[in-house]
């Protein structure tokens, strides 16, 4: 794997609250009173994304930094709102009755708005929705952005908010019960002029869409023995219930199974909990496969930088 730049995974923030309640809000340098304003899928972004920034020890950029962007990826996206916006629109008696706060919040790029003015992000900002690659898309399209010098560092990442009725339609569809999860992942990438010991880089990506599912097996087999080799694998996730089929083996992390349905969060929540398990020396390496169900798949690579006895040997981003 040969390229100019590696890219670095300089901070990572989850913000999952659990079915039963509010997890207590966690300590970031910027007002949380606007998260009144926010829809479930503004403040599930808002909290991942500022989590991953003040991991990496980034501050509030006055005037806003046109070097630092924002990608977020998304299926659902601002559903929440939607749902309140039409059942007050059901029970209205005139456009007078309408609030224009929740409409304001019925659009999908909240969260990169929100974030880039809590945080003076001026760079590019993108919304990507995408279905259940969402969140695995946002980080790729991030990276290419910091390669094309578009950007110096980018917080990217997956989110969704999950509506009351959403949990009402799971419970009545029939089928098996994976239960929806509200959620946001978050990583901060940027371009590291020398990688150091103990950094996370964000490697080769594959996308590619195969509705059969036997096929999509075979080319993300093939993927991961081309990228990581046979000497040693690498730490599988299988980031969405679609994805199960082509990650083989016991020690293959199953989010849909252990954590519930994350929709277009599901990618993004799959690179922080591999990110992290990196970082404790877990494993050297590992592939995070995010499928949707019409096929699209995007498979990424992560590796821990190695010292040598001359010095960090890393591994590139090869496109």
């Amino acid at each position: 794997m040969t390229a100019n730049a590696a890219v670095r995974v300089s901070g990572e923030g989850l913000w999952m609250p659990p079915l039963d309640g509010e997890e207590p809000l966690p300590s970031l340098p910027v007002d949380l009173g606007r998260l009144r304003r926010m829809d479930r899928f503004g403040r599930s972004g808002f909290l991942a994304g500022g989590l991953a920034l003040a991991c990496a020890g980034q501050g509030v950029r006055t005037p806003p930094d046109p070097k630092l962007g924002v990608v977020f990826g998304t299926a659902h996206g601002c559903r929440d709102s939607l749902i309140d916006f039409t059942l007050e629109i059901a029970a209205a008696t005139s456009v007078e009755g309408l609030s224009p706060a929740l409409f304001a919040e019925t659009v999908h790029n909240t969260v990169n708005g929100e974030l880039a003015i809590a945080w003076g992000l001026g760079g590019p900002s993108e919304t990507l929705v995408s279905g259940k690659t969402g969140g695995a898309d946002a980080l790729v399209r991030a990276a290419r952005l910091l390669l094309a010098g578009r950007a110096e560092a980018v917080v990217a990442g997956g989110a969704e908010g999950v509506h009351p009725r959403m949990r009402a339609w799971e419970d009545g569809s029939g089928g098996p019960m994976i239960p929806l999860r509200e959620a946001g992942a978050a990583l901060l990438l940027d371009l590291p002029s020398t990688p150091a010991a103990g950094d996370i880089l964000l490697g080769p990506s594959a996308w590619f869409r195969e509705p059969d599912p036997s096929r999509a097996t075979v080319r993300v087999g093939s993927w991961i023995a081309r990228v990581f080799g046979s000497t040693q694998p690498p730490l599988l996730v299988a980031a969405t219930v679609e994805a199960d089929a082509t990650l083989a083996g016991p020690s293959v992390i199953r989010l849909s199974r252990e954590i519930g349905e994350l929709a277009g969060a599901a990618g993004a929540v799959g690179a922080v909990l591999a990110v992290r398990e990196l970082r404790a020396g877990k494993a050297y390496a590992a592939a995070v496969v995010a499928r949707d169900p019409d096929g699209a798949t995007t498979v990424l690579g992560f590796f821990a930088s190695i010292y040598s006895q001359n010095g960090v040997n890393w591994y590139h981003w090869d496109g």
